[in-house]
C-alpha cells in the first residue's frame, strides 16, 4: 500500500506539471520549443546541445561543397 500511495502521489504531481505548467520557467521545456518553426528564417547563432558539439565541429571543419549551408 505504501508503494501504491507513493506511485499515486508521483503521478498526480507528474500530471499536474505536464498538463498545467509544462514549461515551469524553463526547467523542463525550453521556451524556444514553443516558437513556431519558420523554414525561411535561420537563427543568428546556432548552438548545439553539448553532446552534439563534436559532430557539429566536424561539420564545420569540412569546407562547403556544392553550396551547402554549413559555412567553413
Amino acid at each position: 500500500m505504501k508503494d501504491l500511495a507513493g506511485a499515486v502521489v508521483f503521478l498526480v504531481i507528474f500530471c499536474f506539471v505536464m498538463f498545467f505548467v509544462p514549461e515551469m520557467g524553463g526547467y523542463f521545456i525550453e521556451h524556444n520549443n514553443f516558437i513556431p518553426a519558420d523554414p525561411l528564417k535561420t537563427p543568428e547563432h546556432i548552438a548545439p546541445v553539448w553532446y552534439f558539439t563534436p559532430f557539429y565541429s566536424i561539420l564545420r571543419a569540412v569546407p562547403p561543397l556544392f553550396h551547402s549551408q554549413f559555412p567553413a
